[in-house]
């Protein structure tokens, strides 16, 4: 989840547990200590400057995410709170909302595609429950409404984290039928299959992007769980003209751009007309390293030992494209979570060789940008 959607979840979960004594009470204030503290294991973005590479496959929700850290992370928020307030709370309470902050914090991370490492330092494997994306705008107004309401009725808060509990559980309710789509179809008797995903998409919460890995390339279909919703959505925006331009923009950036992406013309959050209900589901194949002309190559980089991070970080990892010229070639790799049209991938790591050098470096193209490359340091 983003900073300010946490920070609202961390004040209205506090706020659900504080009984405000009057207005001009300093329980209030308690409201505010656990905000910071759910917006606190964010601080970690910081990392981000000091080497994006290893910030993204290894830093990101980690040691700031870590259940095994929340008492050391609440002691330290509690005593600079404890100070702040010049003492007139009693040091365990301030530390109790500390820690409540930052635990709504985790486990509002723990819903989404890209998981935390809860057991860090002591294990780096990320755990996500994948029930939503990482910015779900439909969590943050139902906490932003429960605080709003709650401040002068301590009920509306209570009754603004059953709605997200609740929210929650509908997720979950439409992840597992999305996945008991993907169950009938690798009942069929086709290739074998290494796993399955069911990926929550952006702003609508009944649309998945379903994928089957078959070890060397995927199956992929776009799922409307409520056609008919699906429907009026697409006639919404059709009659607002909004289509129309989204369309036309992604046609001249396909025409302008030369290695234009192949899952994007899949992946889409905009394009609603590729998500459709079981009945009319269409699948699609896309190769996880290119055709034949580019797999050999693409395999070389894949499999380099500077490229290890990457491998381990990327659940669904495709080719994103090839760059040729006189005087160097350049193999990029994505993740199929992260691709979306209009947008370059935030996620874009791969390795150039510049002729005649015959070794290769390890990359990144810069976010927002399409051909900036960054070097990234061993």
């Amino acid at each position: 989840m983003d900073t300010v959607t946490h920070a609202i979840i961390g004040a209205v979960t506090a706020r659900a547990c504080t009984k405000i004594r009057n207005e001009k009470s300093r329980d209030y204030s308690l409201l505010f200590v656990a905000a910071l503290a759910a917006a606190f294991p964010d601080i970690d973005y910081l990392w981000f400057w000091v080497n994006p590479y290893r910030f993204i496959t290894e830093w990101h929700r980690g040691l700031t995410h870590s259940l095994i850290m929340l008492p050391a992370w609440a002691t330290l928020l509690g005593a600079a709170a404890f100070l702040a307030m010049k003492r007139q709370m009693p040091f365990r309470i301030v530390f109790g909302y500390c820690s409540l902050g930052l635990l709504t914090h985790i486990l509002a991370d723990l819903i989404t595609l890209y998981g935390v490492k809860i057991f860090a330092p002591f294990s780096d494997r990320r755990f996500a429950l994948s029930l939503a994306f990482d910015m779900d705008p439909w969590i943050g107004l139902i906490a932003l409404l429960g605080l709003v309401f709650g401040l002068k009725n301590r009920r509306n808060a209570v009754f603004g984290l059953i709605a997200i509990s609740t929210y929650a559980g509908l997720l979950f309710y439409f992840q597992q039928s999305a996945l008991a789509v993907i169950d009938a179809r690798t009942k069929t008797g086709q290739s074998s299959m290494n796993k399955a995903y069911a990926l929550p998409q952006p702003f609508i919460p009944f649309h998945w992007k379903l994928v089957i890995d078959r070890h060397v390339y995927y199956e992929m279909a776009d799922l409307s769980l409520f056609g008919k919703a699906t429907r009026l959505i697409n006639e919404l925006l059709t009659n607002i003209n909004f289509r129309k331009s989204v369309y036309s923009t992604l046609k001249h950036y396909e025409k302008e751009h030369k290695y234009f992406i192949k899952t994007r013309n899949h992946i889409s959050v905009i394009n609603i007309d590729d998500f459709r209900s079981v009945q009319q589901l269409h699948w699609q194949t896309l190769s996880k390293h290119g055709d034949n002309l580019e797999i050999d190559q693409a395999l070389e980089v894949w499999r380099h030992d500077s490229f290890s991070k990457f491998r381990k970080f990327s659940s669904l990892p495709i080719l994103y494209r090839i760059d040729t010229d006189p005087k160097s070639t350049c193999i990029w790799y994505t993740d199929i979570r992260y691709v979306f049209p209009l947008m370059e991938p935030p996620f874009r790591y791969g390795m150039c060789r510049q002729f005649p050098n015959i070794y290769w470096q390890l990359y990144r193209l810069r976010r927002n940008t399409e051909n900036i490359r960054q070097l990234i340091e061993p």
